[in-house]
């Protein structure tokens, strides 16, 4: 906590030049996620400034040196007081910075508190990223398929921040092709605000066979997620919906409609026949997105490869209950034809 108070928060004595040899002194980078803030001698909190906005002060506002660093600051910086609730939508404005500010009734800085323990559920979230993405080489021979980029990002970062958005901040990864490529971008979630274990498979365990590396931390219901999809879900009304019906699993389903290119007879016993022609059909599909409660679990055995149907059949056969969520935006990337097509519709909707 020491040294977190050294690091982040600077005298109202401080100038312009003693405020950047701070930041060079506790190495911070100079991104926009950096924010200091400015205490008086009683630890009262008077404003806050980005650490960007003092080099580009020093630079490119020709200040001085001696600059009274109260002069920048904002004067009005993000805080929670004390015992208090911040809403979600609050919540999603303060991404960009890693520590809020927590203090009393008389604006003395107590503590500081990290961004995912802001807002939090505390139900966890397990991506599987472990593929090989055979359907997606030669794009994967050297990248595993998650870390594909739709847009700027990867899909596995997509897939984070989208959970992220809705207060679910405490992540899982099952690793086992090219692991180390997402353990070096992502290392513990710390800089994304949020946190990341890693399941490290050995050997492929199928869709679901790592969850057991994680069990002793999954208390309440839990998100399982393919690292190879794009969907607009709300997670907070999946977890609502699984609660509330009190499912052992829910499974997200999505409508999917295609058309015969001809004439089809329907019952071609009757008599007269029918002929539609070119007819429209819709069936509900598996998402690869899931809501999974402890009491399944047992389920699964040590080491054992299983996939998510399998799961389910046995859940079903011991009685537990199965239920579905539709959603209605989803993108799969399961070859290279879907890839393209969904980094089209990305790029697209950003034009």
């Amino acid at each position: 906590m020491k040294d977190l108070f050294h690091q982040i928060t600077l005298s109202q004595h401080t100038t312009l030049q003693e405020a950047i040899l701070h930041l060079e002194k506790n190495d911070l980078d100079g991104t926009n996620r950096v924010v200091l803030y400015v205490i008086d001698e009683d630890q009262k909190l008077l404003g806050s400034i980005m650490d960007v906005d003092i080099r580009r002060s020093a630079l490119q506002n020709h200040l001085s040196p001696q600059t009274p660093i109260t002069q920048i600051m904002n004067p009005a910086p993000r805080k929670i007081i004390e015992g208090q609730e911040v809403d979600l939508q609050t919540y999603q404005t303060w991404k960009r910075f890693p520590f809020i500010p927590i203090v009393n009734q008389d604006n003395k800085l107590l503590r500081f508190k990290a961004n995912h323990e802001i807002y939090n559920y505390p139900n966890k979230v397990i991506i599987m990223a472990g593929g090989l993405g055979t359907r997606l080489r030669p794009l994967t021979n050297e990248t595993p398929k998650p870390m594909l980029k739709i847009g700027a990002k990867p899909i596995l970062q997509e897939i984070i921040e989208g959970f992220q958005n809705k207060g679910f901040s405490s992540f899982f990864i099952s690793v086992n092709y090219k692991a180390e490529v997402i353990k070096e971008y992502f290392k513990d979630g710390k800089k994304f605000g949020v946190k990341i274990n890693y399941l490290e498979e050995e050997k492929q365990l199928g869709t679901c066979g790592s969850i057991k590396f994680a069990e002793s931390y999954l208390t309440e219901p839990f998100f399982v997620i393919n690292g190879d999809i794009l969907a607009d879900i709300d997670y907070k009304q999946l977890l609502t919906t699984h609660t509330t019906s009190q499912n052992d699993i829910t499974v997200c389903i999505f409508p999917y409609s295609y058309t015969v290119p001809f004439g089809v007879i329907e019952d071609h016993l009757k008599t007269p026949i029918t002929i539609k022609e070119k007819p429209t059909y819709t069936h509900y599909i598996n998402c690869g997105v899931y809501i999974i409660s402890p009491s399944t679990l047992d389920l699964i055995n040590q080491n054992e490869h299983l996939d998510m149907p399998t799961l389910i059949t046995k859940a079903i056969s011991k009685n537990l209950k199965v239920g579905t969520f539709i959603i209605n935006e989803w993108i799969d990337i399961g070859n290279l034809e879907d890839f393209y097509r969904a980094r089209d519709k990305i790029n697209l909707n950003k034009e």
